[in-house]
């Protein structure tokens, strides 16, 4: 289960990555989910904090969206 948490958050990197001008909104809003989920002790704790980092991901990105269309 936890390869399976890093290969969601190499999803998510990817994906902030293809939008260009969001990597930095994403940087300076100090998402790190690489670094959140290396420090989860638990498949649950990782599951929870993955929760986070897509809400947060995903308020940027409908964010984004808005500001340019």
């Amino acid at each position: 289960m936890g390869i399976l948490m890093f290969d969601l958050v190499g999803t998510i990197v990817k994906t902030i990555n293809d939008f260009g001008s969001l990597r930095q909104e994403w940087v300076l809003n100090d998402i790190q989910p690489i670094e959140r989920v290396m420090q989860c002790r638990s498949i649950k704790e990782m599951q929870m904090e993955m929760i986070l980092v897509l809400q947060e991901t995903c308020a940027l990105i409908v964010k984004h969206k808005a500001n340019y269309f």
